[in-house]
């Protein structure tokens, strides 16, 4: 404060920060009447070896126009993982930058002893198996990452702050800007990520594109919580992409014929710590990849349920979600172990999705054959209706029980050993109540369809804990559609009871389709042009309930 040049600086510094300041107020009192919707978008832009310039395929049409080039402010100049965590990095204002992540650091750490959990309830990985201090790694070193997990928290804090106080305040504002802000870093990290990509060698490469795709798929989770289903699908046709990339590596062939994903996790490992089935520690590349992948399959089966398409992995289920032989202890992926539901009702799922694609084009080209619509359906029932029946069987079965249960996760506390079998049955009940629509047409007074669906709205308030609704949001979302006058008002209560409503992502416009086709079911009765993907798709923008 002695008048001189370093303190002009300073004034025309805050100068900026305000202007910038009133700019993202702006943007989010815009964003205010439509609270459960913050409007970003990821623009993925690759930049191969010979300098052809690429542009990221839009679902919804057109190309997706290039963003400017990521910013080199003090966060994204820090250059290790080191300086990311601890501030240490190069800067002008030491003090002002030990400041800022210090606050960083206590985001992260909220982040993953509460918004983790919550997030991902039945995720609780073995002591062996390393536990969650990959996604501690991974944040360190993958700057997109980084930002998207301070965006994530930002949000958090946001929502937890306003339910705290009922009223905006100091805390909720910063919270708020500091959404904006490392959202949009992260989509420019992102895009520098991809455009050094050609820089690497192979092994290095892989190593990248996988980091690359574990962040794409966590800014859906992103997406999906600011209730902004339309870029969500954009990102996850960018993973799915990144992934079959990362299959298709030459150099990622499994020399033993096992399927490349195992190949892939080889070479993600560190020497002398090669994780696999036998319990031997994950890295934290191997254990990223695993975690994302199997968010992926998930995302990519229930948006092809509103697409009225196949899986786009549907190609890779079999080899990542069965078992394939009699020396295979498990599947390659368990995605109840992530999600809570069993592989073999997803996979069920997807071959009705799959089915319901098959019969839209044969109508289309006037080939349909109902008599193999109805075969092929039949064998999904079969397939539903033997894994519920072994459900029932095992129920009761005490869980086998091991010293390291001692050193269970945080998360044991929040999750029951029968909650995944609940989360189970919902799914498959409402599969079969998708098969019906798919086979039967809209017909909601349909016995079957009837009956399910009343299964899973029994089922629903069984769901103890909040967190544990996000599990069953598809299930849920195909209920509330084919719902009958009577059973409205439930799932109206079921809504009304998730509080703060911002946590739980699209529930809100997934009211606002049911209510929809409510009016529609009323005005109309069953039309059997109606489906699945015409009811997720009727406010005009697709809903994805993941």
């Amino acid at each position: 404060m002695d008048g001189a040049q370093k303190q002009k600086d300073r004034v025309a510094r805050v100068k900026v920060d305000i202007k910038n300041s009133a700019a993202r107020r702006r943007e989010l009192s815009a964003s205010e009447a439509n609270p459960d919707r913050l409007d970003f978008t990821l623009v993925l832009e690759a930049t191969p070896p010979h300098g052809r310039r690429q542009m990221q395929s839009n679902p919804l049409g057109g190309a997706v126009p290039s963003m400017p080039p990521p910013s080199h402010d003090a966060s994204m100049r820090s250059g290790t993982a080191f300086d990311m965590i601890t501030g240490l990095g190069p800067a002008n204002e030491p003090y002002e930058l030990a400041f800022t992540q210090q606050i960083n650091n206590e985001y992260i750490m909220i982040y993953l002893d509460h918004f983790f959990p919550f997030l991902f309830p039945f995720y609780r990985p073995l002591l062996l198996e390393g536990g969650r201090g990959w996604l501690l790694q991974l944040i360190a070193t993958n700057q997109p990452l980084y930002h998207t997990t301070l965006s994530l928290t930002a949000c958090f804090m946001s929502v937890a702050h306003f339910a705290a106080s009922m009223a905006d305040g100091p805390c909720n504002g910063y919270a708020l800007n500091e959404l904006s802000r490392r959202a949009s870093t992260s989509f420019e990290s992102l895009q520098h990520e991809l455009r050094n990509l050609h820089q690497l060698d192979a092994d290095d490469r892989l190593v990248r594109k996988a980091c690359i795709m574990d962040s794409i798929v966590y800014l859906q989770r992103f997406e999906t919580l600011i209730s902004n289903s339309e870029h969500f699908l954009i990102h996850m046709n960018a993973a799915v992409e990144l992934f079959e990339q990362i299959l298709n590596d030459d150099s990622a062939e499994a020399a033993d014929g096992s399927h490349r994903f195992k190949a892939v996790l080889r070479r993600l490992a560190r020497p002398l710590c090669l994780g696999d089935t036998r319990g031997t520690p994950w890295t934290s590349d191997q254990a990223g990849f695993r975690f994302f992948t199997a968010l992926l399959i998930v995302d990519d089966i229930v948006a092809s349920t509103a697409l009225n398409a196949p899986p786009r992995l549907r190609e890779h289920h079999r080899d990542l979600l069965t078992t394939t032989s009699a020396t295979d202890v498990r599947p390659a992926i368990n995605l109840e172990a992530f999600i809570g539901c069993q592989n073999w009702v997803m996979l069920q799922v997807a071959n009705v999705s799959a089915l319901a694609a098959e019969k839209q084009i044969s109508k289309q080209t006037g080939t349909l054959d109902m008599m193999k619509i109805v075969d092929d359906a039949k064998g999904i029932k079969d397939a539903l209706v033997d894994g519920l029946s072994r459900l029932a069987a095992n129920t009761g079965e005490p869980k086998e029980r091991s010293i390291l249960d001692v050193f269970a996760s945080p998360t044991q506390s929040q999750v029951n050993p029968g909650d995944s079998t609940l989360v189970t049955r919902i799914w498959a009940y409402a599969t079969l109540a998708y098969l019906s629509v798919v086979v039967s047409g809209w017909q909601p007074a349909h016995q079957e369809i009837r009956e399910n669906v009343s299964r899973v709205l029994a089922l629903l308030p069984q769901i103890r804990a909040p967190a544990l609704f996000r599990s069953v949001f598809w299930p849920f979302c195909v209920a509330g559609c084919l719902a009958e006058s009577w059973q409205r008002e439930q799932i109206r209560e079921t809504v009304n009871g998730l509080e703060p409503r911002k946590l739980f992502g699209t529930v809100g416009q997934a009211l606002e389709m049911m209510q929809s086709v409510w009016r529609q079911n009323d005005a109309e009765g069953d039309s059997g042009s109606r489906d699945l993907a015409v009811c997720f798709g009727i406010l005009g923008r697709p809903l994805v309930p993941t």
